[in-house]
């Protein structure tokens, strides 16, 4: 696991989120296309992995250039059997961190029900 020093305060308040919540993810996960996604949720059923989400805490610092960001987040979709990708910024995750949790669980919900539809 990586060294929670490391964070910043949004990544460290996410993290700690997450885990409450009982999320199984890994954070700073390094993907094929090369891109360090801040967290990658994994949605199970049974032991067998569904598809992922990519979780960005979106920092003034890192996440300026949107027309990147939108790029990334393709190449992402095509990517590491990520089938959602999630970005929350620094108000939301310190002033409504509950209800980024509840669209990680909703978008849980929804490859979980997609995937049972056959639509993945």
């Amino acid at each position: 696991m990586l060294n929670k020093a490391n964070y910043t305060c949004l990544e460290r308040r996410l993290h700690e989120g997450l885990e409450v919540r009982g999320f199984n993810f890994e954070p700073q996960f390094p993907t094929k296309s090369g891109f360090i996604i801040d967290f990658m949720v994994f949605v199970e059923d049974d032991g067998k992995e569904l598809g992922r989400i990519a979780v960005e805490a979106d920092g003034e610092m890192w996440h300026q250039d949107k027309r990147r960001e939108k790029f990334r987040d393709k190449i992402l979709m095509k990517d590491d059997r990520t089938k959602v990708v999630l970005h929350f910024k620094g108000q939301e995750i310190n002033e409504k961190l509950n209800e980024c949790l509840d669209l990680v669980q909703r978008a849980i919900g929804f490859i979980t029900s997609a995937t049972e539809k056959g639509l993945y």
